[in-house]
């Protein structure tokens, strides 16, 4: 009995030891894999022999070193990208040419590939639903499009428009013009779900006259799903605005003066910090060329960076938000693009791309595939 009983302690210990070493083994396999990002800019211009060579292309680089790694072709330039969260797909809206019209192509960041196109001209386009839909804003009505086979889903109601929101989600900030008489009807935003067709809250951004803005040319969702961001334009004024509201109260929280309303907002994935860029226009003279951040928690401009960052057009928050890169319109023997540090609102480094003098599109980040 007493050998029995020694024995099982024995099969008892080894067991023990054998489940031991194997979660010991379990640890180390299920270690998590470092992740890489991709930041995808993308370019038209000349090269070659006397600049004879016409070229349309993303180029990529590593997002933390910075380093060109690779390009990949494009069919025309792209004037705004989609990345999917898993960073195999490139959503990219493409430029009408001459002899073709712009479209949408889903491009294989890895192999280089395009998946599909859709040959339409397209106002704007936003990745929604952990990249499984597609919102496109065409030029009589607005669509939604399975991201995986581009066809088309559904139509959205003709009054939907200017639809941007986390990728996280389905909602969105939706513009639509009120009912309110008046010269110029009152232009509102709501917080539009594009699977259910429910619409939450409503925010017309007004100056502090009481006046309603006259249109709206970007308006995003905030990540906390009850504020939106716009930037717009009152007709009785040479400026546009940067405005921060509360669709359930319907209450500005934040008000500031741009000097154009070209630009675009983005804002971090903890959304504590706005980003506006206001591009300004360099054939008229007039100001601007600047970009701005706001603080969100506060509700108030931290800092205008201009100088160094000539006509900014988009900026994309990079991998822990710690860093952003804004892209400009044009090279024009500049950088064409630079990195910001969270902390300091400071340019930390800029990129000059290899071929010199480049038209730029669009910017985008993104895991890297494998």
């Amino acid at each position: 009995m007493r050998k029995l009983r020694s024995t099982a302690k024995l099969v008892i210990a080894a067991v023990t030891i054998a489940a031991l070493a194997g979660l010991s083994g379990c640890s180390k396999s299920t270690k998590p894999k470092q992740v890489r990002y991709n930041l995808y800019i993308s370019a038209s211009g000349y090269r070659g022999p006397e600049h004879s060579l016409h070229f349309d292309q993303f180029y990529v680089y590593d997002a933390d070193s910075l380093t060109l790694r690779d390009s990949i072709p494009l069919p025309y330039m792209a004037t705004e990208l989609e990345v999917s969260p898993d960073g195999r797909w490139l959503y990219a809206q493409c430029n009408r040419q001459a002899s073709a019209p712009g479209g949408l192509y889903k491009i294989d960041a890895l192999t280089k590939e395009i998946a599909w196109s859709i040959p339409e001209d397209i106002g704007s386009i936003t990745l929604l639903d952990d990249g499984k839909l597609l919102v496109l804003r065409l030029q009589a009505e607005t669509d939604l499009i399975d991201a995986a086979t581009g066809d088309v889903i559904s139509t959205l109601p003709s009054d939907v428009n200017v639809l941007k929101g986390p990728v996280s989600g389905t909602k969105v900030a939706a513009v639509t013009p009120d009912s309110t008489p008046g010269w110029y009807r009152d232009t509102a935003v709501a917080v539009y779900d594009v699977k259910s067709g429910e619409v939450h809250g409503l925010y017309v951004p007004r100056l502090a006259s009481g006046q309603a803005l006259s249109a709206i040319f970007t308006a995003r969702l905030h990540p906390d799903g009850k504020r939106v961001m716009v930037i717009g334009w009152y007709a009785g004024s040479a400026y546009s605005w940067f405005m921060v509201g509360d669709v359930e109260t319907g209450k500005t929280l934040l008000r500031h003066r741009l000097d154009r309303a070209g630009g675009e907002i983005a804002v971090s994935e903890d959304g504590a910090l706005a980003v506006a860029s206001d591009p300004g226009d360099a054939l008229t003279g007039v100001a601007g060329q600047q970009v701005l951040f706001f603080d969100l928690t506060k509700m108030e401009l931290l800092k205008t960076l201009a100088g160094p960052v000539p006509l900014p057009k988009q900026v994309r928050f990079l991998p822990g938000d710690r860093k952003m890169a804004i892209a400009m319109m044009v090279g024009m023997g500049t950088a064409p693009f630079c990195i910001v540090d969270r902390t300091t609102l400071s340019v930390e480094n800029t990129i000059q791309l290899p071929d010199s003098e480049p038209v730029i599109g669009a910017l985008g980040v993104g895991p890297r595939p494998e």
